[in-house]
């Protein structure tokens, strides 16, 4: 857009002539001189002062102009009218009383408001202007005649002040009006690039910016309204040329898994056809808003196909829950047998079988689950006071060994061998992952005792690095040693909720600590370093439940597989951390079955011949079990945990596939 420039035509070069001739001139005589009137005169020479060429001066309340030029004589001939006066408060008050009127003091408020004009201090001049008017207005009558100039000078000012601020309004309009003319060509070049949100945030700018010029300008106003309006109706259009092909794209995408949906469920796959929904689901929301006729034509062909999903998703599921509710019935049986039989290994099997299948149950189906919900709780009672009573004697055996393994480690500490403790240490970790649930009281004071040894291990390590340093140092590295043994505890424990937030805390003291201790390669670091496999690993538990949430299939893939990765390699450098290592392998193996889904036959094989019940349970029956050594005993699965579980399956009162409501369409 072509820059809008104001420019104001004088004849002013006949009044430099005359300044060229003389040092100074009145206003009236100068006019008299050049034949033009007064006012005319004033104009240009409101003009060349504001660009700095020409200078007013006044004698009492008469106005010369001379050319701003040295400084010569600027002192001694400047008569009184003309000397500096101090700035004039603001308070509101009279200035002077009126019994003791004193013409310079007129002179003065008049120079500093005619000052406050020049600086465009427009409202101080006002003000001042307000002050001479009530001067003005409550002198006696015995100072008729200086009322008589004073009222001509208070109108010369004002003519002044209007004239001047007319300028000033003309300034600050070049000015904005720049400024907008900068945003549109900016604008412009946003929208040619593509840049929608840049060149939008832009044109709200510019807006703003024509909203806030001073009032009139009209013409003006309507030229820059034209020049915003031309360039966003090509902002719109382009906006829309792209949109139309976002929504060319989308269409036939979805169109093109609609179709795939359908072929889908002929060949009886509804495991990908739910997928294929899943993305039809979220390239829907995709779709431009401004196109509404469209969506809706889409929404009702996906609708269609849904009604066809979620039929054949019920039936599917349907012969999947029933399969699994018998297998899980004939295992209830089952367990009934070994609780009567008093076989508690033979029964914590089964129940962790049976608490698979429950499990792996299809989504839904909640009248049916409630019946088996209650025998397996009932079932979960008996087995905790079986394997209770039978758990006592392995649990006094393996702390009996802890016992014996810490008093060899502390035997191998008092003669400085190092490694053999620190094997001793591992070991007794490794046994105490292997005590049976509850005695919680018994195990808090042995896993003090553990914890206290390997920081005595830590300690003596990095003894010698830290004879070098200072006692802050010191101190510093017992703080770091502190919450090392607090994790490790809690890896132990599997008390894993606040590991990170305790993590973050120690990395935050270890980079304090000395460059130069750091750089040795303590054992204090090479702890911190598996430690934070571990953390990183309950990290990624936390981060295969969220995308499991969000049903992003492919992001809960690839944290599965970073979570294999890193159990692997904490079994590899912490394989006394068996509790925790256990937990990942749960973790991992309960959420890797529930991302492949169901158990299937895949398209265009011939599904397996379901068995009757009879020849169903024969085909379950246990084999004969070898005895178990108890150090190898599984632990019975916390109550609390079940429960939990069981509720969570009450609430589930929807199958898996998304209602219409919830469709987001």
């Amino acid at each position: 857009m072509a820059d809008d420039t104001h420019t104001i035509s004088t004849e002013a070069d006949a009044l430099l002539t005359l300044l060229h001739s003389m040092p100074k001139i009145s206003f009236s005589d100068a006019a008299d001189k050049l034949n033009v009137p007064v006012q005319t005169l004033e104009s240009w020479i409101n003009f060349l002062e504001e660009e700095r060429i020409v200078q007013v001066e006044y004698n009492f309340t008469t106005p010369f102009v001379s050319l701003v030029q040295g400084k010569k004589q600027q002192i001694q001939d400047m008569p009184r009218s003309e000397r500096a006066t101090s700035p004039v408060q603001m308070e509101p008050k009279k200035l002077l009383d009126v019994s003791l009127f004193d013409e310079e003091d007129v002179h003065s408020l008049l120079n500093e408001a005619y000052k406050a004009m020049k600086e465009g201090r427009f409202d101080d001049a006002k003000a001042l202007y307000a002050r001479l008017q009530s001067l003005y207005e409550s002198m006696p009558d015995q100072y008729r005649e200086h009322k008589a100039q004073i009222e001509k000078d208070l109108l010369k000012f004002n003519k002044d002040l209007a004239s001047h601020y007319d300028i000033h309004l003309v300034q600050q309009f070049r000015q904005g009006s720049r400024e907008i003319s900068g945003l549109v060509r900016q604008f412009d070049s946003a929208v040619k690039k593509g840049l929608y949100d840049e060149a939008f945030s832009l044109y709200k700018k510019a807006r703003q910016q024509l909203g806030s010029l001073p009032e009139g300008f009209l013409i003006e106003k309507q030229k820059l309204e034209s020049d915003l309006i031309k360039v966003y109706d090509q902002f719109l259009l382009n906006k829309y040329k792209k949109s139309s092909a976002s929504f060319d794209t989308l269409r036939d995408q979805i169109l093109g898994l609609l179709d795939q949906i359908t072929f889908s469920l002929q060949q009886e796959d509804v495991v990908t056809a739910k997928r294929h929904y899943e993305q039809v689901r979220k390239l829907f929301a995709q779709i431009p808003a401004n196109f509404v006729q469209e969506k809706l034509g889409i929404q009702h062909m996906i609708l269609e196909v849904y009604d066809k999903l979620s039929s054949k998703h019920e039936s599917f599921y349907r012969k999947e829950f029933e399969a699994k509710n018998r297998q899980a019935a004939d295992m209830v049986g089952r367990l009934r047998a070994e609780l009567s039989a008093s076989e508690g290994q033979a029964a914590v099997e089964t129940y962790k079988h049976i608490k698979e299948v429950f499990d792996s149950m299809p989504q839904g189906f909640t009248g049916q689950k409630t019946e088996l919900q209650d025998q397996i709780l009932k079932l979960y009672d008996q087995l905790t006071l079986l394997v209770r009573e039978s758990s006592s004697g392995t649990f006094s055996q393996k702390m009996a060994q802890i016992q014996e393994t810490m008093s060899h480690a502390q035997s191998m500490f008092k003669n400085k061998q190092l490694e053999l403790a620190e094997g001793y240490y591992r070991r007794a970790v490794q046994l105490y992952g292997e005590l049976p649930a509850g005695f919680l009281e018994r195990k808090m004071a042995v896993r003090a005792r553990i914890m206290d040894f390997y920081k005595q291990i830590l300690l003596e390590h990095d003894q010698k690095v830290l004879e070098g340093y200072e006692e802050n140092t010191k101190q510093l590295y017992h703080d770091v040693l502190g919450l090392i043994a607090s994790l490790k505890e809690g890896f132990m424990h599997l008390e894993l909720a606040g590991s990170i937030a305790t993590y973050e805390q120690l990395k935050g003291l270890y980079n304090q600590l000395p460059v130069g201790f750091v750089s040795e390669r303590t054992k204090l670091t090479q702890d911190i370093i598996k430690l934070h496999d571990e953390v990183k690993a309950y990290q990624k538990v936390v981060d295969v439940g969220k995308a499991r949430n969000m049903q992003d299939r492919e992001l809960w893939q690839r944290y599965l597989s970073e979570l294999l990765g890193l159990k692997r390699k904490i079994s590899m450098n912490s394989p006394e951390d068996v509790s925790f290592i256990q937990y990942l392998d749960e973790q991992y193996m309960r959420s890797a079955q529930e991302l492949r889904g169901p158990s299937v036959p895949v398209a265009g094989q011939q599904a397996p011949r379901a068995m009757p019940a009879a020849e169903h349970r024969a085909s379950a029956a246990v084999p004969v079990r070898q005895p178990v050594p108890p150090e190898k005993r599984p632990v019975v699965p916390n109550k609390e945990g079940l429960y939990r579980q069981i509720h969570e399956l009450k609430s589930q009162s929807k199958p898996a596939l998304k209602s219409k409501e919830e469709l987001n369409l």
